[in-house]
């Protein structure tokens, strides 16, 4: 392979469900499923894997994680994974940053400073997993040693993986109020996310606007086709409480059954700042009509 291999730098990626080996659609022994199940299970064997800690057996996976209910609120446990053993130096310093050591995380950065932002085979750095084991102290090291907030060479902010990115999710405000000094005001500020519509309610509009156009066929033949936008307001919960469409046509009547139609069906994921709270704001669909069409 160009370029050689780096250690643990390839991976099984065959998997067939317990399921379907049982209804006799794959066996055991396929060549390919066999194959990728004795290499995982020799790779996880293997003390030397760095990721022990993330990829495991089912078996050894631990309990499942308690999610909270709302998605508004942050994430309580300690860590996102099974209890973590502990981490050989030569795991690195993701690992070190997993397990929030922060004599190792010192450590390492003085053999090798230019691992800081390097991000490892899951696309995320130290501060990263720092960030998602919920490892404060952890988090300040790297910050103190100018840790980016971005990730990786080639990450922006809204990449999911991302330091700050994944703080926001958590809704982890300390953090992230701590990352946001180390960013551009166009890079914290891209992380605000606008009302976003629900696809089945969108497809339901659709259909209800060309049953709107049938209807004013007679009217909307006489103009010529025109493209309109539906500018709404949308509050927190993603509830409309206005629609406005801009330029009117030349019926008022189509206008506001257009507008009601809008407001009844369509339904809207609420926007968020950039902290990931919810937030008031406005939301566009752009219709087109006239013409025949």
């Amino acid at each position: 392979m160009l370029g050689g291999l780096s250690p643990w730098s390839v991976r099984a990626v065959a998997f067939v469900p317990d399921g379907k080996i049982d209804e006799g659609q794959m066996k055991p022994d396929d060549t390919v499923t066999g194959f990728g199940r004795r290499y995982n299970a020799a790779v996880l064997a293997d003390p030397r894997y760095p990721y022990g800690d993330v990829c495991r057996a089912v078996d050894k996976a631990g309990p499942a994680p308690s999610l909270p209910e709302s998605p508004d609120a942050g994430v309580e446990q300690p860590f996102g994974f099974a209890e973590l053993g502990v981490a050989r130096m030569e795991h690195g310093l993701g690992a070190a940053a997993r397990r929030g050591s922060i004599r190792d995380i010192a450590v390492l950065l003085k053999r090798d400073p230019a691992a800081l932002d390097r991000p490892d085979l899951f696309g995320l750095t130290p501060l990263a997993w720092a960030v998602a084991y919920h490892r404060w102290p952890a988090a300040q090291a790297l910050l103190r040693a100018k840790a980016s907030p971005t990730g990786g060479t080639c990450q922006t902010t809204i990449d999911r993986q991302s330091p700050l990115q994944i703080a926001r999710i958590m809704r982890w405000y300390g953090v992230i109020r701590a990352m946001r000094p180390l960013v551009t005001e166009e890079e914290f500020a891209s992380l605000r996310q606008k009302p976003r519509w629900d696809d089945a309610s969108l497809i339901e509009f659709n259909h209800a606007l060309t049953e709107l156009k049938e209807r004013y066929r007679t009217v909307l033949r006489g103009q010529r086709f025109s493209r309109h936008d539906l500018n709404f307001q949308v509050d927190e919960k993603g509830n409309t409480l206005e629609c406005v469409m801009e330029p009117a046509s030349g019926s008022p009547a189509f206008d506001r059954e257009l507008c009601g139609l809008a407001v009844e069906i369509v339904r809207w994921a609420p926007a968020r700042d950039a902290f990931g709270t919810r937030v008031p704001e406005t939301a566009k669909l752009l219709v087109g009509f006239g013409g025949g069409n």
